[in-house]
This record gives C-alpha cells, structure tokens and sequence, in this order.
C-alpha cells in the first residue's frame, strides 16, 4: 500500500513541475514578446517618440515664432 501512495504522489509531484516548468517558459516567452514589441504597450513611449514629438514642437515653436 505505502509503495502506491508513494508511486501517486511522485506522479503529482512530477506533475505540478512539469506545470510550474511550462509557466516559467510562457512568462519568459511573454516577457521577450513584450520587451521585443514595446512600441505596441500603451504605457510605454519610446525615446523616439518622445524626440520626435519634441521635434514636432520645437518645428510648430518655429512656424509660429516666424
């Protein structure tokens, strides 16, 4: 009877890591989608955009000035 139990609860326990190892892969896999496609995340402006809008507005600075 002991061997069983222990034969099942080995299974579980393989289990729950293979579980935990697939979710370490998806979330690495997620994080390396997201950093790769940062310009795709609402709450992220990249350096560029941030430049070229300044530039936008120092050229609409200029035009008015002129």
């Amino acid at each position: 009877m002991m061997d069983e139990h222990k034969f099942v609860y080995n299974r579980h326990d393989n289990f729950i890591n293979l579980v935990i190892f697939l979710n370490l892969i998806v979330c690495f896999c997620l994080t390396v989608f997201v950093s790769y496609h940062r310009e795709v995340c609402c709450f992220y402006r990249p350096k560029r955009w941030v430049e070229w809008e300044e530039e936008n507005d120092m050229e609409a600075n200029y035009e008015a000035a002129v």
